[in-house]
C-alpha cells in the first residue's frame, strides 16, 4: 500500500470546523482509507511553523515518503522527500485585502514551486496558479473536496404549497472578518424579499451582528440541520466574491436547492447552471469589497425570485438539475482520485 505523511496541522488550529480544517479532515480520513497514512499533526500556527514542520518530518525515518501539505504554508523549508501540496486558492496574491501577511505570504506560495505535484480544488484555482506561481495549469489535478453524507443523502420532497413558509438562506460567519463574502449584501436582499413575502433565514456562527437584520437566524448548525434548511428553502444567497472552490452552494444543491450566486472565480464552475447565477456588479479584479450591492441587482435577483414563486414546477425542476450535477462530487469519487495520485508521486 502506498505511504504518505498528511498535513493534520489545521485540526489544531483555530477555527478547524471550516476553511483549512474541514479540508484537512477530509483529506486526512480519505488519506487513511486508501493509503497507510501517518498524521504530522498538533503544530502551532506562527512565524516558524516551516522549521516545525522540518521537525516533524525528520521524526519520520521513512525519509522517502512523500509529504501531502494541505497550503503552501504548511511546507517545511528542507526538502528531503518528494512533496505534494494542495492550494486551495491565491486569495493572498490576488486580493489587496488579504495581503497583510505581505512577503510572507509571497514567500510561501513561491516555495509551493518546489512541490512535485500541486493539486486544486478547482480548474479555476488551477489556472490562478499557474498566473500566479507559472505552473501549468494542464499538469494540475483537480480534485474538489466531496459533498458529504449529509447533503448527498437528505431526502429529496416537494418544497412548496400556497400555505407553507417561504424563505431564502444565506449562509455567514461572522466570527471573523472576511471581506471576500460580501455578507453586508445579505441584509437589502433579507429587506428586498420580505417586501414579496419571502424570509431570510441566516445559518451560521457569531450571529450577533444581524441582531437588528430583517432576518430569523439559524446558530451554529449542524450539517444534518443545514440539508434540512436547505431542502425547505426556495433558494440558497451566496453573495461571495472569490472562492477557490465555493462547496456551500454546491452542498445546498446537493439537496436539490437552487442557488442565487454570482458569476465569478470557480463559483461559475461549481455551480454551473445559468438560472443560478448573476454577473457580478462589482468583479473581486476591481479589489472593492466593501461595495455596496446595486439596486440592479437586486431587482434581478427578485426577479428570479419571483419566477419561481410563480411556477413550482419549474423550480423543482432546476433542484432535481441541481441535485444531479452533483453527484460526480462525492466521496468515493475524491478516494479514488487521491489513492491514484499518490500511486503516481510513489511511481515517481
Amino acid at each position: 500500500m502506498t505511504s504518505i505523511l498528511i498535513d493534520q496541522i489545521a485540526l489544531s488550529a483555530d477555527g478547524s470546523d471550516r476553511g483549512l480544517g474541514r479540508y484537512a479532515s477530509v483529506l486526512g480520513a480519505a488519506a487513511h482509507r486508501v493509503t497507510d497514512a501517518t498524521d504530522i499533526v498538533g503544530l502551532p500556527e506562527d512565524h516558524v511553523l516551516p522549521l516545525r514542520v522540518n521537525r516533524a518530518l525528520r521524526a519520520e525515518n521513512r525519509a522517502k515518503i512523500a509529504y501531502h501539505a494541505t497550503g503552501a504554508y504548511h511546507l517545511p523549508l528542507v526538502k528531503d522527500r518528494p512533496w505534494v501540496c494542495s492550494i486551495q486558492d491565491v486569495i493572498p496574491l490576488d486580493l489587496k485585502a488579504y495581503r497583510k501577511l505581505g512577503l510572507k505570504s509571497r514567500l510561501h506560495f513561491a516555495n509551493a514551486r518546489r512541490a512535485d505535484v500541486i493539486v486544486a480544488n478547482s480548474r479555476y484555482t488551477a489556472e490562478r496558479v499557474e498566473a500566479r506561481l507559472g505552473r501549468s495549469a494542464t499538469e494540475i489535478p483537480v480534485l474538489p473536496l466531496p459533498i458529504g453524507a449529509p447533503y448527498s443523502d437528505a431526502p429529496i420532497a416537494p418544497r412548496y404549497r400556497q400555505d407553507s413558509r417561504q424563505y431564502v438562506v444565506a449562509l455567514a460567519d461572522f466570527r471573523s472578518t472576511d471581506a471576500r463574502k460580501r455578507l453586508h449584501w445579505i441584509k437589502p436582499v433579507a429587506e428586498s424579499l420580505r417586501q414579496i413575502g419571502v424570509e431570510m433565514v441566516v445559518a451560521g456562527r457569531g450571529l450577533a451582528a444581524v441582531r437588528d437584520w430583517p432576518v430569523a437566524v439559524e446558530p451554529n448548525p449542524t450539517d444534518e440541520r443545514l440539508a434540512t434548511l436547505y431542502a425547505g428553502a426556495l433558494a440558497t444567497f451566496y453573495p461571495s466574491a472569490y472562492e477557490g472552490q465555493g462547496l456551500p452552494p454546491a452542498e445546498a444543491m446537493a439537496v436539490g436547492c437552487p442557488v442565487l450566486a454570482f458569476r465569478n472565480t470557480s463559483i461559475s464552475e461549481v455551480v454551473g447552471i445559468p438560472e443560478f447565477l448573476l454577473d457580478d456588479p462589482v468583479p473581486w479584479s476591481l479589489q472593492d469589497l466593501d461595495a455596496p450591492l446595486p439596486l440592479k441587482t437586486i431587482e434581478e435577483l427578485l426577479a428570479r425570485i419571483s419566477v419561481w414563486l410563480a411556477d413550482p414546477s419549474l423550480r423543482e425542476a432546476l433542484g432535481r438539475e441541481a441535485r444531479a450535477r452533483t453527484l460526480a462530487w462525492g466521496q468515493d469519487q475524491f478516494d479514488a482520485a487521491l489513492a491514484e495520485l499518490y500511486r503516481e508521486v510513489q511511481r515517481g
